[in-house]
């Protein structure tokens, strides 16, 4: 059940690394065309972080997810660095639903829900022990 739900999981993340992503890019985008500024800096500044922000975002969570992959195929336990991620990426989750409910998106709040569960069921079960012979 363990590698299913990880499969699953990182599935999740990588659809939501990429809309993540685009829709911080798009946002990028939409600053600089409408030239829109904070306390008189350049929009550029804006568009430039926005875009940072997004590739930061996106590069962590497709990590995630080739790290839950692998715990999938291996049948390991995660570690450090993993157990760092998927509780990030579940406060990450936790913010982009309440987003999600605020603005009436009842697909992509149900599709984070699905996430927020894979990966706190691949969080809490332990993996498999094995026998040696």
């Amino acid at each position: 059940m363990r590698t299913a739900v990880l499969v699953l999981a990182s599935i999740g993340i990588v659809a939501e690394a990429i809309t993540l992503g685009t829709g911080l890019y798009f946002l990028g985008t939409v600053i600089d065309a409408y030239q829109m500024s904070m306390d008189q800096m350049p929009p550029e500044h804006g568009r430039l972080a926005v875009w940072i922000v997004g590739g930061v975002l996106g590069i962590g969570l497709v990590l995630l997810a080739g790290l839950l992959a692998v715990s999938a195929v291996r049948g390991n336990a995660f570690g450090r660095l993993a157990r760092v991620l998927i509780i990030s990426t579940l406060v990450l989750n936790g913010i982009l639903g309440f987003v999600a409910v605020l603005g009436g998106n009842v697909g992509f709040f149900f599709g984070l829900v699905a996430i927020f569960g894979c990966l706190l069921l691949g969080l809490i079960l332990q993996p498999a022990p094995r026998e040696f012979a």
